[in-house]
């Protein structure tokens, strides 16, 4: 009878996980296909603005690295950024202004920076379609992500464990999106590279020491700027 009632329970289970696996999925092909506009003679991923929570702004690396620290300190990511002749230290990045502003608040003396990522557009074809859903899974599907796990660990809503296999789990299917435009040309070396890069900041925070909820927003602040970048290597070629 405790067999039977065993062999129930690890049913029932694996039936929850298929469940919450499938939504998961769903979840993720809906915000890539959102982003993806497949209307005219091009396929368009749409462009975004990314909210960066700043610390500080340095003059010199040493300044910066030290704000880094201090941002750690305090529960921020730390990642830093350069534009121009100033690096900010960030805290966090986000998707809405409206959820910055909480995190702007509840660290001390920091800013809202707006990052635009801008539109990728290709001509028609399913190379380029192939392109566009990959740049929209890697910059804006696993920073959703990334920043809901750490939402979610902060609140403790989710384990730091779940949070992790959650992570190891988006750079597998990055790493599968690497292959899937491995043979491709034109401008898929910049969203290669994007994905590359996805895949190894998504390492860091596997291997990484620190604050779980740290190196998730690390990781969003960190894809958030390779995006931006990715587009404008994508442009040049």
């Amino acid at each position: 009878m405790r067999n039977r009632r065993r062999i129930v329970r690890t049913f029932e289970f694996d039936r929850i996980f298929l469940f919450a696996t499938a939504i998961c999925f769903a979840v993720a092909l809906a915000v890539v296909l959102l982003s993806v506009d497949f209307g005219s003679d091009y396929i368009t991923v749409k462009s975004r603005k990314v909210y960066f929570v700043t610390y500080a702004t340095a003059a010199d690396a040493d300044e910066a690295n030290s704000k880094a620290e201090e941002c750690k300190s305090r529960g921020g990511a730390g990642y830093l950024y350069a534009v121009g002749d100033a690096i900010y230290a960030v805290a966090a990045a986000y998707e809405t202004r409206a959820s910055a502003e909480e995190i702007a608040n509840a660290i001390d003396g920091a800013l809202i920076e707006t990052v635009e990522i801008k539109e990728l557009r290709l001509p028609k074809s399913e190379a380029a379609e192939k392109l566009c859903e990959v740049f929209s899974f890697c910059a804006y599907t696993v920073t959703t992500q990334l920043n809901d796990c750490a939402a979610a660990v902060d609140k403790r809503d989710m384990s730091a464990e779940a949070a992790i296999e959650k992570c190891r789990l988006m750079k597998d299917d990055v790493q599968k999106s690497v292959g899937a435009i491995a043979a491709l040309d034109t401008v898929s070396t910049a969203v290669k590279t994007l994905a590359e890069n996805a895949a190894a900041e998504l390492e860091k925070v596997l291997t990484t020491s620190g604050s779980v909820c740290s190196r998730f927003r690390y990781a969003a602040c960190s894809i958030g700027v390779l995006a931006r970048n990715a587009i404008a290597e994508a442009e040049r070629a």
